[in-house]
């Protein structure tokens, strides 16, 4: 690019051209913000998918969904025994009384399987 700017220049001013007359040379940057916008809006696409990732999984383990993804599958399950005292009685509980007759149908086999 400068051995073409002396070039023209030396040429200019051998020649019988005025100065007037010399070829105006401006510099200037093309303008590729159409091409910034477009690499700065895949890069932001790429954080946007992340995140909604991340609040998803937020989400989930608010709902119940577990609190790590690698426990996927263990359950959540608590042991009732003797030694944990239930306060609830069938009494207590409201419903259908078809419900209440086959519970306890289910639970009298569970104390006498034999019957």
């Amino acid at each position: 690019m400068d051995h073409f700017l002396e070039i023209l220049e030396k040429t200019q001013r051998d020649g019988s051209v005025e100065a007037k007359q010399f070829i105006p040379i401006v510099f200037s940057q093309k303008q590729e913000w159409k091409k910034r916008l477009v690499s700065y809006l895949r890069v932001s696409e790429n954080y946007v998918f992340l995140l909604f990732i991340y609040f998803l999984f937020k989400r989930l383990r608010q709902m119940g969904g577990g609190g790590d993804m690698f426990q996927m599958g263990k359950s959540n399950s608590k042991m009732f025994g003797a030694e944990n005292k239930i306060s609830t009685k069938f009494a207590d509980v409201a419903g259908q009384e078809g419900a209440k007759q086959e519970i306890m149908e289910f639970v009298d086999f569970l104390k006498n399987p034999d019957k």
